[in-house]
């Protein structure tokens, strides 16, 4: 069996993208129920979610919650991206807000069309 690689689609972003280095906690529920806490740090921010790099490999549709201390708050959240490149360490993660388009509290410039790629298929859509 070879590689084989999924067709991308554009879609429009719903906002820009900010290059912020942020110390968050990622809490997730385990198998057995139990909340786990993991130290992430954002690569970049939007209005509607982040990218992180995160020591754990958590699986597409993941729901967790990310805990800012800096700001003192939270956001319930779901991963909807996973870098095919992952180091022995560390793995990029994509984590849309569920509940909140203004986590961050900063103005972030408009999104631009057609700048974010998602795979094409059934499930793949464009984020709304």
């Amino acid at each position: 069996m070879g590689s084989e690689s999924t067709p991308a689609k554009a879609c429009a972003r719903r906002s820009g993208r900010i290059t912020q280095h942020l110390n968050v906690m990622l809490h997730r529920r385990g198998p057995e129920g139990r909340w786990t806490e993991i130290p992430v740090e954002t690569r970049e921010l939007s209005r509607y979610g982040c990218l992180v790099a995160s020591p754990v490999k958590l699986e597409l549709g993941d729901e967790v919650f990310l805990w800012w201390l800096e700001g003192m708050r939270d956001v319930h959240a779901r991963v909807v991206y996973r870098a095919p490149d992952v180091t022995a360490h560390w793995v990029e993660l994509g984590v849309e807000f569920l509940d909140s388009d203004d986590f961050w509290r900063i103005q972030f410039p408009p999104g631009k069309p057609g700048s974010a790629s998602v795979p094409a298929g059934p499930k793949a859509d464009c984020p709304r």
